[in-house]
């Protein structure tokens, strides 16, 4: 983080704290917390170069007005934070703070007007569809500037991507009460339409499976559960087909079961892989 972005983020949270945490893959995470100063940068760059993340949070007196979306759902953003198509970029909302916090994954601070409690939170970020688990006190969120040294996010070079600062704007928007009036609230979901009636399939036969016969059984009983499987029959009808055809036609394996839940297991995972 350089000097220009804090000072944005200052002015987004009036006050806020980082945190340096250490996120064990096993046993109780540890954070410790630093004021939010340009004195503290070039600490918290050797803690990050430690593979330990550094994150940020409002202080306690500010929390009230502040709300994270994690693992953002941006179509609702865009819909409730006053996106206008006709500015630029995409992402110029109100009183929101966006981190691209790995690549394609966002958190999204947003600066209310009002204060709000945790339940209040909570009901809007169910509302929308973020992580409601965001909604609790002292929550923190990461900050821009260092790396998220997750293991799951380590490049194949053994780096780790960049938290990334992509828009800020520190004017307020709506409190939560505004937000849930019903003009404002999300439409329900129209109802699903029930689904049809699911066609009877007819049961395979031995004379089904004998338009495979090429001469090798092996390849005709693999042709054959793929054209069932195909056909919409389900794996366990496909066993029972396929074991009742052999008896008529004869093993040619010493373990019968295990030859006919290869089969349809190789059939099942050769459809998957198209």
């Amino acid at each position: 983080m350089n000097l220009l972005i804090l000072r944005l983020i200052i002015n987004f949270f009036i006050g806020f704290e980082f945190g340096i945490a250490d996120l064990p893959a096993n046993g109780r995470r540890r954070v410790w917390t630093r004021p939010a100063l340009p004195s503290v940068l070039d600490y918290l760059s050797a803690m990050n170069a430690a593979d330990r993340h550094i994150f940020m949070r409002p202080t306690p007196e500010r929390e009230p007005y502040f709300m994270l979306h994690d693992d953002a759902n941006v179509a609702a953003l865009l819909r409730y934070y006053g996106f206008n198509a006709a500015r630029r970029p995409a992402w110029a909302m109100s009183g929101c703070l966006i981190i691209e916090t790995s690549p394609g994954n966002y958190q999204v601070w947003v600066r209310l007007a009002a204060p709000a409690s945790p339940e209040e939170k909570k009901q809007w970020l169910e509302y929308v569809g973020s992580d409601p688990g965001a909604a609790p006190r002292r929550r923190w969120g990461r900050a821009p500037g260092w790396r998220n040294v997750k293991e799951k996010h380590r490049q194949p070079d053994g780096t780790f991507p960049l938290a990334k600062l992509i828009w800020v704007n520190a004017t307020p928007v709506e409190s939560i009460a505004a937000l849930l009036a019903p003009q404002n609230a999300p439409r329900p979901a129209a109802p699903r339409r029930a689904a049809p009636p699911r066609r009877q399939l007819p049961e395979p036969t031995i004379e089904d499976r004998a338009r495979f016969d090429k001469g090798d059984n092996s390849r005709a009983d693999m042709s054959w559960c793929l054209s069932l499987l195909q056909r919409g029959h389900a794996p366990e009808a496909v066993r029972a087909a396929l074991f009742r055809a052999r008896e008529v036609i004869g093993w040619h394996h010493h373990n019968p079961a295990d030859y006919v839940e290869r089969t349809v297991r190789n059939a099942v995972a050769y459809l998957g892989r198209k």
